[in-house]
């Protein structure tokens, strides 16, 4: 189903974090004028509920996502604001992906909780997938944090994802007057660090991608503040985000299923579980054939 104005999808579930994240995501909507679909998924239940003796045992579990629905309903009702509710059952990744596809999504917006490395793998890495097979941006809200445009922090990166996360960083500024910082990591692996001549080349290397960065961002009137930092780039976003009060981080995200780091989990997963604000993995224009739904912002 087309929609003529844009679309914002929130994921929630019953946690108070959720609910953070359905209000920053009716604030969003109503700056960017944008429909809002909120959609809550009941995982599905791998054992035998009723061997509990728990009658109606599908409904108890549905309940909660249910209830968080109707808040979620009841309460931009009483400021006037209408939205969509969608209540799935499966798996949560694919089903929030196969709705934000049916309601032609602009904008998956998710909440992000600090765990630990363990703790992501149990939970089935549902973000990472998601980011990974949206065929639209995500943005990531870590709990406690709210969407704000004043300042924002750009993961600079000589990579195709990383023009097309720079780009729609400039869209951003543009829109809201951001001011735009670009920050190079300079990741040297632990048995190269020691060779002659690999930091002098990777400073260089980080050199020369900030400048490019800047001569991109002044052909489109916007200036920049430049920095490096000697780390891996999740580190090197989180560090200068709290450190210079950063709104938000943006970065651009492969879609390839290799994304996916089994054992030590994808980057946007990472920086999520250490980030102090909000995060916006920007995808390509394609995804599997299909054009990607326009950019938002």
């Amino acid at each position: 189903m087309k929609h003529s104005t844009k679309t914002i999808l929130a994921a929630i579930d019953n946690s108070e974090a959720s609910r953070s994240v359905f209000k920053e995501t009716l604030v969003l909507a109503s700056t960017l004028r944008a429909r809002v679909v909120i959609v809550a998924v009941t995982p599905n239940y791998e054992g035998n509920m009723n061997r509990f003796c728990i009658e109606d045992a599908q409904k108890k579990f549905d309940e909660p996502f249910q209830k968080i629905l109707k808040e979620a309903f009841d309460y931009a009702n009483s400021l006037g604001l209408s939205l969509k509710t969608v209540h799935r059952k499966g798996k949560p990744s694919d089903e929030i992906l196969e709705v934000a596809l049916e309601e032609s999504v602009s904008l998956i917006v998710l909440g992000g909780k600090r765990k630990l490395q363990f703790e992501r793998m149990l939970l089935g890495r549902i973000l990472a997938e998601i980011v990974t097979n949206s065929s639209c941006d995500v943005l990531v809200i870590p709990e406690g944090s709210e969407i704000r445009f004043s300042n924002i922090l750009v993961d600079v990166a000589e990579s195709e994802q990383g023009i097309i996360g720079e780009i729609r960083a400039f869209d951003i500024a543009e829109s809201y007057g951001s001011q735009v910082h670009g920050l190079y990591s300079v990741d040297i692996p632990a048995e190269r660090s020691l060779r002659y001549g690999v930091a002098r080349e990777a400073e260089e290397k980080a050199t020369a991608a900030l400048e490019a960065f800047s001569s991109r961002a002044e052909l489109r009137g916007i200036s920049v503040i430049n920095s490096m930092d000697y780390n891996i780039p999740e580190h090197c976003l989180a560090n200068y985000a709290k450190a210079r009060h950063m709104d938000l981080i943006v970065l651009g995200v492969r879609t390839e299923q290799a994304f996916i780091e089994i054992f030590g989990g994808s980057t946007i997963e990472r920086l999520v579980s250490i980030s102090s604000c909000p995060i916006l993995a920007v995808k390509n224009g394609e995804r599997q054939g299909r054009a990607s739904v326009a950019a938002i912002f």
